[in-house]
């Protein structure tokens, strides 16, 4: 069994709970309180999801695993675009984000034909 650490969507799921992170905790209080802690939930769900994939042996839960981050990755998606138009991002914060989001979401959606380190 390969390290989780060394898997290209666990580092990707890791740098953008980090940027949601500092991102998140630069919100207004109040906005923080329901669109920044629910961002940084779907990306805390999401790398967690990433390393469980490694301690299960049958598929079933390992594409279990997978479906569940795909949602939260939406889910994030979601999040990001109503900080948006509340003006809580920056454009092009808004724009990485979406990015990292969509990229992650690739590779959630690829691990089902191919190994989770490709």
């Amino acid at each position: 069994m390969e390290n989780f650490r060394r898997c290209n969507l666990w580092e990707k799921s890791r740098i953008l709970l980090l940027s949601i992170y500092k991102i998140a905790d630069s919100f207004p209080q109040n906005e923080q309180a329901n669109i920044g802690i629910g961002m940084k939930n779907c990306c805390v769900t999401n790398l967690l999801n990433v390393m469980k994939m490694f301690n299960f042996r049958r598929q079933s839960s390992v594409e279990k695993m997978t479906q569940l981050s795909i949602l939260k990755m939406d889910r994030l998606k979601d999040y990001l675009e109503h900080a948006r138009n509340e003006k809580l991002l920056k454009n092009s914060d808004f724009e990485y984000l979406m990015h990292e989001a969509n990229e992650i979401k690739c590779l959630l959606s690829c691990r089902v034909s191919r190994s989770i380190c490709n």
